[in-house]
Formats: C-alpha cells, sequence, structure tokens
C-alpha cells in the first residue's frame, strides 16, 4: 500500500492573474493590460501612435468580443448583489440555508437565455431571494418635526393621537420633517443646474453671453424683492407683457404654416400684432416716465438702495424691448432708443458707484462682463465663409426625407410632429438659401471694422432669432408605446434637425463675430443639454418603418449628419473660446481709432488656415490660430501646443464623412473625432476692467458704426 504524504495548508494562496484574452495585438506584444473598449482600446487611442489591431476586425469578431463583455458584466452584477436568485432546480434546494417562507417546489426557475447560442455557458444554483428591507424605524429621529398637514379637531386630542386613530390596522407613526424652501433665498452667481453635464474644457455656453450665469438668475432675485411698496413696478411687468406677446405671436405666425387646425389664426394675427404694438408704445412711454423719475433721485449715498433698485428694473426692461425690437422684425430706429436708453442709465450707476465708493450690485458686475466680451469680440476675425456652401449642400441632400409626401404616421399627433419639423427644415434651409449665402462673398470686406456692413448683420439677426424654433432648447424625444418605431424615427429626424440649428447659429458666430459688438447680442442661442446625451443622439437601427419607407437604408445616414453638426458646432465652440481666453486689451478706443473707426480692427497675422471642407479635412493644429500677434489696441498670445513644439504625425490620413463604407471614430466626450486635435482651453479671463470713460466711447463708437443703418 503506498502511503500518500499529507501536506500541510498554505499559509496563503495567490490569486490566479486573469488575462486580458481578448486584448488587442499592441497590448499583448507590449504585454500590458488592455481595457478591450470598442472600436479602439484606450492604450491604442492615448498613445496615438500605432493602429488598434480592433480596427481590422469583421463584424462577427466584434459582435463575439461584446457578447463576452455583456456576459462577464452580467455575472459580476450577479455576484456582488446583496440576494440571490431562486434555486435552478428543486434537487440543490437542500444545499442552501432557509431565509425565506418560499419552499423549493414554488421557488421560481432560472433559464438561460441564450442557451441557444454556440457557446458553452455553465449553469448556476441560486439561493431563494433575499432582499434587505429598510422601514422607517430604521432613520434616526434627527428628521422628527411637527408634520404640517392638518389633523386637528375640536377634541383637542394630539395630531399623532387622531393619525393613530385613522391608521390601519398594522400601521404605525414616523413623524417626518422637511425644511422649507427659501424661495427669496440670494442665488449663488456662477452656478448653474446645466455645469455638471457640460464638458468643462469646451465652455459650451448654455446662455446667449458667455458664461455660467444668466441674466435670468438675477431677475429671479430682483422679482422675489419686489414688494407692493416698490415704485413703478407696472413698468417692468409692461414690458414682459410686450416680450410675451411678441413671442406668442412669432408662435403663431409659425404654426398657421404646418397645422391646418389653426387656420383660423389667420384672421386673429394682425389685431394680435396690433395689440403687440400697443403694448411696445405702452411700454415706452411708461420707460420714459421712469427715467424722468430716476434722474430726480438725489445721488446721495442714503438713496443707494432705490438709485440701485431702478438700475435693475430699468436695465431689465430696456433689455428685453431690445429682444422684442429682434423678434418683431422693427426698424433700427427701436433699436437705437433701446441702446441709448440702457446705456443712459448704466452711466447713472456707474457714476455714483464710483463717487461714492459703493460695491456695484452682482447684476451690474454681470453686465459689466458682458460689455467687456462684446468690445473683446471686435477683434475676432470672421471666419471664412466658403464652408457655409459645403454646410448647405449637406444639409439640402436630407431633402428627400423632409420633403417627402408619401410618408404617412397611424397616430395623429405623429403626424402633425413631422409636418412641423419638415416645415423647420425648409425654413431654415430659406434663410440659409435667401439670407446668408447671397451676402456671405459679395458684401465681405475684410478691411472694414464689422467686415460685413451692419444692414447685414442686423437683417440676419432678426430674421435669425425670429425664425429660430423653440422647441429646439425644449426638446424632449417622444414616446408612443402603440407606435414605438415610428416615435423613433420622429426622434431622429428631430434630433438631426436641431442639431443643424446649433451647428449653424455656432458657425454665423463665427462668420459675424460683430454682432456682439454692434448688438449686443448673437446668432448663439441657449443650448439644449439633452443633445449630449449620447442615447439621444444615437440613431435607432434596423427600424422596420423607415426601412419600408425609403430604398435605402437612412439610419447610416442620419448618424453622419449628427456627427457632422456635433463636431462643426464643437470646432467653432472652441474656437470662438480659444479667442475669447487669448485676447486682452488696454485702451481699445485710441486717437488713431478716432481717427479711422471704419477700419478693421481683428487680430492680425493669427496663421489661422481656416477649413474649406469639413466634409474631406481633419482638424490640425494649424486650424486654430497659432503665433502671437500683437497690435495697437489688442494682444493674442497663444500659450497652448503650437505646431513647433508637437507636430501631428496623421496629416496623411484622408477624410469623406458622408462615405458610408468608412468608418467615423466620433469622441462624445469632446464631439469631435478621434483624429481631431484638441487645444487645450485655460479658461482664462482678462483682468481689463470697464471704467465710465471706456463705457462712454464704447457707445459712441457703436452709435457712429451703426448710423449707416438709417
Amino acid at each position: 500500500m503506498t502511503k500518500v504524504k499529507s501536506q500541510a495548508p498554505r499559509a496563503s494562496t495567490r490569486r490566479r492573474h486573469t488575462n486580458s484574452k481578448l486584448g488587442c495585438l499592441n497590448c499583448k506584444r507590449k504585454k500590458i493590460r488592455c481595457n478591450e473598449s470598442l472600436p479602439i482600446c484606450g492604450n491604442c487611442a492615448k498613445g496615438k501612435k500605432e493602429t488598434c489591431s480592433y480596427l481590422s476586425l469583421d463584424q462577427q469578431e466584434i459582435d463575439r468580443i461584446r457578447l463576452t463583455h455583456s456576459l462577464r458584466d452580467s455575472q459580476n452584477k450577479l455576484l456582488n448583489s446583496n440576494y440571490r436568485l431562486p434555486t435552478s432546480s428543486n434537487k440543490d434546494s437542500h444545499k442552501f440555508k432557509k431565509v425565506s417562507p418560499v419552499t423549493s417546489a414554488t421557488a421560481l426557475e432560472f433559464k438561460f437565455e441564450l442557451m441557444k447560442l454556440p457557446l458553452r455557458i455553465p449553469t448556476f444554483a441560486y439561493p431563494p431571494l433575499q432582499f434587505n428591507n429598510l422601514s422607517m424605524n430604521n432613520f434616526s429621529n434627527e428628521f422628527r418635526v411637527i408634520n404640517d398637514f392638518d389633523t386637528s379637531d375640536d377634541s383637542g386630542s394630539s395630531p399623532q393621537s387622531i393619525v393613530e386613530n385613522r391608521m390601519l390596522s398594522g400601521g404605525f407613526v414616523q413623524p417626518t420633517s422637511f425644511t422649507k424652501l427659501d424661495f427669496k433665498s440670494k442665488v449663488v452667481w456662477g452656478s448653474s443646474p446645466y455645469k455638471n453635464k457640460l464638458r468643462a474644457p469646451l465652455q459650451l455656453d448654455i446662455n446667449i453671453f458667455t458664461g455660467m450665469e444668466s441674466v435670468a438668475d438675477h431677475l429671479r432675485s430682483f422679482i422675489m424683492s419686489i414688494n407692493s411698496n416698490s415704485p413703478h413696478t407696472d413698468v417692468l411687468f409692461n414690458t414682459f407683457v410686450c416680450l410675451g406677446r411678441t413671442i406668442i405671436s412669432t408662435y403663431f405666425q409659425h404654426i398657421k404654416q404646418y397645422d391646418s387646425h389653426y387656420q383660423w389664426l389667420q384672421n386673429y394675427i394682425p389685431s394680435f400684432e396690433l395689440r403687440c404694438l400697443e403694448s411696445h408704445a405702452l411700454a415706452l412711454a411708461k420707460l420714459r416716465r421712469a427715467i424722468s423719475h430716476f434722474h430726480s433721485i438725489e445721488a446721495t449715498k442714503e438713496n443707494a438702495e432705490e438709485i440701485e433698485y431702478y438700475t435693475t428694473m430699468l436695465g431689465y426692461c430696456y433689455s428685453y424691448l431690445t429682444a422684442v425690437t429682434f423678434m418683431f422684425k422693427f426698424e433700427s430706429d427701436r433699436y437705437f432708443n433701446s441702446s441709448r436708453g440702457a446705456f443712459t442709465v448704466f452711466q447713472i450707476y456707474f457714476k455714483f458707484t464710483n463717487d461714492h465708493n459703493l460695491e456695484p450690485s452682482p447684476l451690474f458686475k454681470f453686465l459689466l462682463k458682458n460689455i467687456r466680451i462684446n468690445i473683446l469680440s471686435v477683434n475676432i476675425p470672421s471666419y471664412n465663409p466658403h464652408f457655409f456652401y459645403e454646410l448647405n449642400d449637406n444639409f439640402k441632400s436630407l431633402g428627400f426625407i423632409f420633403q417627402n409626401q408619401n410618408i404617412k404616421f397611424e397616430d395623429p399627433e405623429l403626424s402633425k410632429s413631422y409636418d412641423r419639423v419638415c416645415y423647420r427644415y425648409k425654413t431654415l434651409l430659406t434663410y440659409l438659401e435667401e439670407e446668408i449665402l447671397p451676402h456671405m462673398i459679395s458684401k465681405r470686406n475684410e478691411k472694414f471694422v464689422s467686415t460685413y456692413p451692419p444692414e447685414v448683420i442686423f437683417g440676419g439677426l432678426k430674421k435669425w432669432l425670429s425664425n429660430f424654433p423653440s422647441e429646439t432648447i425644449t426638446f424632449r424625444p417622444i414616446c408612443n408605446s402603440e407606435y414605438p418605431e415610428e416615435c423613433a424615427f420622429i426622434n431622429d429626424l428631430s434630433t438631426t434637425l436641431y442639431l443643424y440649428y446649433y451647428s449653424i447659429a455656432s458657425a454665423l458666430d463665427s462668420v459675424f463675430p460683430a454682432s456682439k459688438y454692434l448688438f449686443g447680442i448673437s446668432f448663439q442661442v441657449p443650448v439644449n443639454c439633452h443633445f449630449f446625451d449620447r442615447n439621444i443622439t444615437t440613431i435607432q437601427k434596423e427600424n422596420t418603418y423607415h426601412q419600408k419607407l425609403f430604398d435605402r437604408r437612412i439610419d447610416n445616414l442620419l448618424q453622419r449628419h449628427i456627427y457632422f453638426s456635433l463636431r462643426l458646432f464643437s470646432f467653432f465652440r472652441r474656437r470662438h473660446n480659444f479667442y475669447q481666453d487669448h485676447l486682452t486689451w488696454s485702451n481699445p478706443f485710441t486717437e488713431q481709432l478716432r481717427d479711422d473707426r471704419f477700419a478693421s480692427r481683428s487680430v492680425k497675422d493669427s496663421f489661422e488656415t481656416p477649413i474649406k471642407s469639413f466634409n474631406t479635412t481633419l482638424i490640425r493644429p494649424e486650424h486654430y490660430p497659432t503665433k502671437r500677434s500683437e497690435s495697437e489696441n489688442s494682444t493674442f498670445t497663444r500659450t497652448d501646443d503650437t505646431m513647433v513644439q508637437k507636430m501631428y504625425t496623421r496629416n496623411i490620413e484622408t477624410l469623406d464623412f458622408f462615405n458610408e463604407g468608412s468608418i467615423l471614430h466620433f469622441d462624445y466626450e469632446t464631439l469631435l473625432l478621434l483624429q481631431d486635435y484638441r487645444p487645450i482651453s485655460e479658461n482664462s479671463e482678462s483682468s481689463v476692467q470697464i471704467d465710465g470713460k471706456i463705457l462712454r466711447e464704447y457707445f459712441e463708437d457703436k452709435t457712429i458704426i451703426l448710423s449707416s443703418l438709417h
């Protein structure tokens, strides 16, 4: 008989290393761990020197890797959870401790849904379900306060005893406290509910003005501070009425074009527009009386609160009347009245705070910050507009989808949504071909202060702000369980269309950067953060509804148009912020400027190579300003990686954006292609402060330039 020597148990066992069997060839060769991310692994994407072997895999191999990842993640979730599924068979039930009244005979049977696949999947036996439940008694009594429900009666009983008498058998009472919200609390300036949803390197603007706060934040606190004794409150509310009627009138003008149920508006709109004009005249009359009273207030330190109140109120009124000017397509004299009135109010308040050495209000600081940005914008070079013709052709190529009379929907509401989307498509295409493209080359003069005549910019702004669809800002995906594929089709079309609106707004801002200097407003609109959600911007594949409508697959086509719009939007917003972060000036209104106000003031010799075709060009360092440039009035310094410090080695790569046979590697974090260059954003802010002299000269200079509008 052979004796087997017993071995002493080891003190510790080494955990077995799990090899990355599905890793790419580059990682295996370097003997480093591969994260197996698709379509390109993390190490290869970070290195940017070698081509990842994943890019050469066929669809079957990619599906196998994704299936393995899915099975691995599912198993890890089950092992990490604090409950177990029911036993898979009765014969294994005796192995587990009984933790619930559920017997093995009534236990649910767990079955794999992937048994038909050509894979050997092991079977597992799970114990019965076990949940860790909490009740109100588990919470601390720190939250205990008197509740706000009216439980008193005439008997004099305590509220808790009354609740116990009304309670069902088996219930219990646990008083709970809630902190009352203070709706009159001050807003934390610079905060925003969208701050965490936007990528910091992009500085994507959620407001018409640059920054992470909007004028609406200040308006909220101001309205909360108004009481019944506040003077001239009717001025502010009459302005609100005027703005509201203008918005409604603009909406009526559009809705009657695509919804037959609103044809009755045809006879109602003229009378409603007349009421808008009356509201505007009434608001201006009340404003003049309020300003007369504002001038009569003695500028003493004791009247500081009253002066700040009038400055804030009148500033809001003139700002919203300026918006009415653009939305209602008034002539330039209405804009001059609003602009001149706001200038007078700010000048009085600026002088008052300086004379008495007082801290300006948060709203006034916010407005000064935007005025500084407006003054800087006249130094930003206008982008070469040749790409707009390509942009228009790309957008026009979608006409076979948005102008298709054969598309029918079972749900009437979905049919209305499609009509609205088609109308918005036609409106945008008409705007490009009639209001923008005819002036892009013929009216361009790079030696002029605003590159384009003020009347061209003013007319483009009026049409853009009055035609921009509000549903672009308030877009939410449609959900209808009865017609899921039709809903998905409408959502995909809406996403594609509205992202084109955002990309075109960003492009117009780059071609007409002087719009901020001249009119204090830009083509950029508040950004809907839903469009940075990957689930919304991903087209549904294999949609049988639109496969029946078209003789070709449109899912891949729409996806490429979405990528194109996001990439265009990202590039121009980066370029704008790049200039804004690195432009400084000491005194923009010198004697030389006064002698020649209509000469160009844009940065010279920045060596910015314009992109004429975004369909075929990868973004490179030379497409951003690369050389330091100084002039008498402004200085542009780029501290980012230059072409000398960091050369891109993949300039030989080509791009064919709408070739459906090519593969696009889109990065949702930066909204660019993986091969595109990403400049470093330092988010610096100019330290130049606005004083009363600069403010006065800015309004005088703007008035002289805009005199050509009369």
